[in-house]
């Protein structure tokens, strides 16, 4: 099977001398089979070559997300609002009572960690725990730098850490204290 993808495929050094052997063969039907497989191997190498830079894409917008989730981190975002979300009530006119406590107890649930999942969004890996822009082909790891995981769940999150620079992963991690860190610079939080 190999051998025949490589000999019909298009744009090789001997693709005049196939077209030739196949005209000797005076085959209409054998002929239109051969356009038709070179025609769907460069749609398949367009659309693999748009997945591609769109995974770069994906990339580069996963790395600035992961930028603005620290810089939220860092600003105590969450511990700010949370008092006003749980503890005020905003006026009628920008919600119900039974909206507000709708809201107040999605918000207070000590179960919920991550964002409702869309369920028809989990066509690519057919699971639906989580959304596709998190499935684990289209993730790539802010720790290790790998594809494959996201990084809550990296097993070696050190190793994007420096000299001279301080570490990046965050204590909570489950896998932070079970490798060594090659950053020498210190941090102390209160």
């Amino acid at each position: 099977m190999c051998k025949q993808h490589y000999s019909f495929d298009a744009d090789q050094l001997f693709s005049c001398l196939v077209d030739w052997a196949i005209d000797q063969e005076e085959d209409d039907t054998l002929k239109a089979e051969v356009i038709c497989y070179r025609a769907l191997n460069k749609r398949a190498s367009r659309i693999a070559n748009h997945i591609v830079a769109l995974r770069t894409d994906l990339e580069d917008i996963a790395k600035q997300r992961f930028k603005s989730v620290k810089a939220l981190t860092d600003a105590n975002a969450y511990y700010r609002i949370a008092p006003h979300i749980i503890y005020s009530t905003p006026p009628l006119t920008h919600m119900t009572d039974n909206q507000v406590n709708h809201a107040r107890n999605h918000f207070n649930d000590p179960w919920a960690n991550h964002p409702c999942y869309d369920t028809l969004h989990y066509t690519w890996c057919d699971s639906n725990d989580h959304n596709v822009e998190d499935c684990k082909p289209l993730t790539k790891c802010e720790y290790c730098d790998r594809w494959g995981h996201c990084s809550d769940f990296c097993r070696t999150p050190h190793d994007t850490c420096q000299i001279d620079k301080p570490c990046c992963i965050p204590r909570e991690h489950a896998r932070w204290g079970l490798h060594t860190c090659p950053s020498d610079v210190h941090v102390f939080y209160t």
